[in-house]
């Protein structure tokens, strides 16, 4: 299932393409702002730094979905109680109806796809899936960096 959400959040596809009952959501949200709330709703609350490492982005990429999805009232923002200096995220009810909703549909497809493949199949393509994913990833003429150096840092803000 990982490599099948790889696909969808990593590529240029949009939600749509898997649903069209996800077309509103596709064309209302942008899909790192859907990635950020499936995440969530996988994880729980996290910090600010903590989502930003999940979804491989820097934090003041991820302070921008953070204020759009709070002000579209899918997240709230808190200070985290144990360190004043940490912001922790977590879902609102619509913020976690419309995460459960993108994976129930996201669901329905990648069943369809298993049902449709013998098991020797679904692992090819997982398989290709997965180098295809690869290779997209590697931009050419740029040395690639171990993995290690290539997370982003976790930076505490303040307000």
């Amino acid at each position: 299932m990982e490599q099948f959400l790889d696909l969808i959040f990593g590529s240029g596809l949009g939600l749509a393409a898997f649903s069209p009952d996800l077309l509103d959501i596709d064309q209302k949200l942008p899909k790192s702002d859907i990635f950020a709330l499936f995440i969530l709703n996988r994880r729980g609350q996290l910090t600010m730094s903590d989502l930003a490492a999940e979804l491989g982005a820097p934090l003041s990429t991820l302070t921008g979905i953070a204020a759009r999805l709070t002000k579209r009232k899918l997240i709230v923002r808190e200070r985290d109680p144990n360190d004043r200096r940490s912001i922790v995220l977590q879902l609102t009810p619509e913020g976690r109806d419309l995460a459960q909703h993108v994976e129930q549909q996201i669901g329905q497809f990648i069943g369809r796809v298993q049902s449709a493949l013998t098991p020797e199949e679904l692992n090819t393509l997982l398989e290709l899936i997965g180098k295809i994913m690869r290779s997209l990833s590697v931009r050419p003429g740029i040395e690639q960096q171990p993995d290690a150096e290539q997370r982003p840092r976790k930076i505490l803000i303040e307000d």
